[in-house]
């Protein structure tokens, strides 16, 4: 039980590497394109084995310090259409990666550079309503780095203010109940990479069983390298929008929205070169959904009222995360240290307002 517990936290470390999220490997649509066939128990022993720190990182055996640089690419859209009202969002951000490694392989200094457009519209009830941030932040082993711009306009004006500061780790931490992963020394204390290397044929049908239990199908390409892929099924799609669905107010539990599925993509991708090292890993998604007879209007913004006349609402959302590897340093600015300190609890608290 124990390997497989360690065999599975890899793959939680796969799909954690998909949400930091190019192309070369990975295409315009987040594909890792490949020959994959369902896996033999024989390929999932080799995947499995292969998930390891040192090898992933192209680290030599013995090596007390290394380097490895990423580069991340993500892209969401959302919508929201009921009548004539509608919601519409789009994000996409970039940033190069750096991690550091000195001594234990398993604590990590990270650095990052990137930039991220936000914006979005919404149409209610004959009124007219945007919105976009631009930034560039980084990363370094203390803090994080905001140098942002917001506008904002709607039917009573335009506004536009700017954003500039850092905000300590701790913060973040705090804000995420102290139990969010942190760049500064990260660590995976759950993860042994003698662990993997035991992980054998008879510890593949438990695996199976997770995976099945998950909803989950896994595919492998192993003519160069190792190009793995996991699938979600319909209905596993559909419960996790019902944990995110039942986390709003519009009804007091998913059973009373009349929902129907015309798309539910969401898939992973992680490719290894014949070396063992991560070239790149990436997750697409495509999902639309449709709510027959509500019985309210989503764009109420004072409230969700009851209205039985309320025409269906359509939600589409898509988007891809993807990470690839690179040779390539990051360069941080100069003038970090004269970044003022940011109160994250005033930021939020003041969008909010």
């Amino acid at each position: 039980m124990k390997k497989f517990f360690s065999a599975a936290s890899v793959l939680a470390l796969a799909g954690a590497l998909f949400m930091f999220s190019a192309c070369g490997v990975v295409n315009n649509n987040g594909v890792i394109a490949g020959n994959y066939q369902e896996a033999t128990d024989e390929e999932i022993v080799q995947v499995v084995r292969a998930l390891q720190w040192n090898s992933l990182l192209g680290a030599e055996e013995g090596a007390e310090q290394f380097f490895f640089g990423l580069k991340q690419e993500a892209n969401l859209e959302f919508s929201v259409q009921q009548g004539d009202d509608s919601l519409t969002a789009e994000a996409n951000m970039n940033s190069q990666i750096a991690l550091e490694f000195a001594g234990d392989p398993q604590e990590v200094s990270l650095r990052m550079s990137g930039e991220a457009e936000v914006s979005g519209e919404m149409k209610a009830a004959g009124s007219e309503y945007k919105g976009q941030i631009s930034a560039n932040q980084y990363l370094d082993q203390e803090n994080l780095y905001l140098d942002a711009n917001i506008e904002a306009s709607g039917p009573t004006g335009a506004s536009e203010k700017s954003l500039y500061g850092k905000i300590r780790y701790e913060e973040l931490a705090d804000l995420f109940r102290g139990d969010t992963w942190m760049p500064v020394q990260a660590k995976s204390d759950n993860i042994s990479a003698a662990q993997n290397e035991s992980f054998d044929i008879e510890d593949v049908a438990e695996l199976r069983a997770q995976l099945e239990a998950m909803g989950v199908t896994l595919a492998v390409d192993t003519s160069k390298g190792i190009k793995v892929r996991l699938q979600a099924s319909s209905t596993t799609v559909q419960e996790l929008l019902e944990g995110l669905i039942d986390d709003f107010y519009v009804a007091s539990s998913w059973s009373e929205l009349n929902f129907t599925f015309p798309s539910t993509l969401l898939e992973a991708y992680i490719a290894l070169n014949e070396d063992g090292k991560l070239l790149a890993c990436s997750c697409r998604f495509d999902v639309e959904a449709t709510i027959s007879d509500p019985g309210f209007n989503f764009s109420e913004l004072t409230g969700i009222f009851p209205d039985q006349d309320a025409p269906d609402i359509t939600l589409k959302s898509k988007g891809k995360f993807v990470l690839e590897t690179q040779g390539k340093d990051v360069s941080l600015p100069s003038d970090l240290d004269g970044y003022p300190d940011l109160n994250l609890t005033g930021i939020l608290t003041g969008f909010i307002a």
